[in-house]
């Protein structure tokens, strides 16, 4: 049943996206006084046809997208060009509207259902890490550490082991997990090496050998698992208010006040920015929380006093650290110019460390928020109480919760969230030309018609909300990549129809045909080496 549900979901999703296209030319091609022959929904041969006016109305035996038949449009026929119902008679403009009315409308199609979307509550749009991140950050996405089992079959082998539901396993055979796949595959049915699993259920850790009849399934199901960008630590300085706080060699870093962390460079932005740190950190995949005070950091020196500032009638001297603006802790030159900024023509207040002796000096910014020093960042091995190192972590997506806005905010939404991924689809496009053409290799993310379907199987059984959010990005997908200047598509023809428009000579037809032909093979191409791809992909 889920299987003639997907194909009828399919074939109504792509025959939506491609007669909203059709109608669009078919419309302007109307207004503009062009005669258009036929207006077809499904592929041919014909199945059924009646004619109203100059236009027969048409239904074909195979049940995908839809076509429009303009007189004239790619005849080589040279009386065409004067021809008042031809396509090829009309102006630069009009042709040109008539061809990106197809790609609008697409356009149109996914802003409504993007709008309708964002308004009744649909998953977040990602197509990026950066996407991902930022929804975990968010809270949208929710996650667990390790890799985490979802479900245990009744009456099955992992059942009588002890395995259950919300457990984690964080080795296997003694090896962290580097691979979800090949650990997925590993557990799936009893072999005859019976594997040693590491699992964390709660506080508690367990070795749980997986032993059973050979060939005969586990019965374990996991969450869908990746692999997060990580800060472990490492060297851990001895006596430290890090050190004392409980802060441990090997620990994940997963928040730092309430931020997640995901490079050293943000953690030691954080560590600049507070004196003051929540800690959440993963050890042995259960999560820690801890509270540190740091010292004061000697980070920012004034570099210079310039002689005609209030610093120096302050007594501010070269060699000054400056450890706090108006009872604010400062760690980097920015933060002392945005703290002083916000006192122009006011009196402020600055600690500062000079050999070792802490200073209260007072000096008053100038209109202009200054007071004449010259501000540099210090590196100091005394400020460092850690050290730090990237890597990935097993991670299992729980769940991703959908995002909603006001009716009002949901148009807007969809209309930059349009512009973003109308950006990447072109980037996508360039990446997949110049990887097939370059290596003969499909990029990794890029979907053909076997790819859609299957992802479309996958989007049923997820809701009317995920399948809203399917056809609108395919809409969006198909107008960004038909409006291309790339032969054979609408933007190659578009190109065309601008080269007469700036040269004031029309491009030779038959060699626009063969070009045409030439970028048609091309796209063909393209899709034979992706839809392979999709089918590597299932097997």
């Amino acid at each position: 049943m889920n299987i003639l549900l997907t194909v009828i979901v399919f074939i109504v999703i792509f025959s939506l996206i491609v007669l909203i296209h059709e109608f669009g030319h078919f419309s302007v091609a109307k207004r503009e006084g062009v005669k258009v022959e036929e207006f077809g929904f499904g592929l041919p041969p014909r199945a059924y046809g009646v004619k109203r006016g100059d236009t027969i109305y048409s239904l074909n035996w195979l049940p995908f997208g839809g076509f429009v038949r303009m007189f004239g449009e790619d005849s080589k026929d040279s009386k065409m060009m004067t021809h008042p119902d031809s396509f090829m008679s009309k102006s630069i403009g009009a042709r040109s509207r008539i061809i990106v009315a197809g790609v609008l409308m697409n356009f149109l199609l996914s802003l409504v259902l993007l709008s309708v979307g964002f308004s009744v509550g649909i998953k977040p749009l990602m197509v990026s890490e950066e996407d991902i991140l930022a929804n975990i950050s968010n809270g949208t996405i929710e996650t667990a550490n390790g890799v985490m089992i979802r479900e245990v079959a009744p009456k099955s082998h992992a059942e009588d082991l002890g395995i259950k539901a919300g457990d984690s396993v964080i080795q296997i055979d003694g090896k962290d997990i580097t691979d979800f796949d090949a650990l997925k595959k590993s557990v799936a049915v009893i072999s005859d090496k019976w594997p040693m699993l590491k699992v964390r259920r709660g506080d508690s850790i367990m070795n749980i050998e997986l032993r059973g009849k050979v060939g005969v399934e586990s019965g374990i199901a996991f969450y869908d698992a990746f692999f997060l960008p990580r800060v472990i630590v490492k060297d851990v300085k001895k006596d430290s208010e890090i050190s004392r706080a409980g802060l441990r060699d090997k620990d994940v870093i997963l928040s730092m006040n309430g931020e997640q962390i995901y490079d050293m460079g943000r953690a030691q932005a954080v560590i600049n920015e507070n004196s003051l740190i929540k800690f959440i950190v993963s050890r042995d995949y259960k999560p820690f929380e801890f509270i540190v005070n740091l010292p004061l950091q000697k980070t920012v020196i004034a570099s210079d006093v310039l002689a005609d500032g209030s610093a120096v009638k302050a007594g501010f001297l070269r060699g000054d650290y400056i450890l706090q603006v108006n009872k604010q802790n400062v760690f980097t030159p920015k933060q002392v110019i945005d703290e002083v900024t916000k006192y122009k023509n006011i009196q402020t207040s600055f600690v500062v460390d000079r050999e070792g002796k802490r200073l209260t000096l007072y000096a008053t910014p100038n209109a202009e928020g200054q007071i004449g020093l010259m501000l540099s960042s210090v590196f100091s091995p005394d400020s460092i109480q850690f050290g730090s190192y990237l890597t990935s972590v097993p991670t299992s997506l729980i769940k991703i919760n959908e995002v909603k806005y006001p009716v009002h905010e949901a148009v807007w939404k969809s209309i930059t969230e349009s512009k973003r991924l109308a950006v990447f689809t072109v980037g996508m496009f360039g990446r997949l030309v110049e990887d097939i053409f370059g290596t003969l290799e499909v990029p990794q993310g890029v979907s053909g018609p076997v790819g859609i379907a299957h992802m479309t199987y996958v989007f049923v059984k997820e809701g009317f909300s995920s399948v809203l959010r399917f056809t609108a990005l395919l809409s969006l997908s198909l107008a960004v990549i038909n409006i291309l200047p790339f032969p054979g598509l609408d933007g190659g023809r578009l190109l065309f129809v601008l080269i007469e428009g700036v040269t004031g000579k029309r491009v030779n037809q038959k060699v626009e045909s063969w070009i045409h032909l030439i970028g048609f093979f091309a796209l063909l191409f393209l899709i034979v080496m992706v839809t392979y791809k999709d089918i590597l992909s299932l097997i």
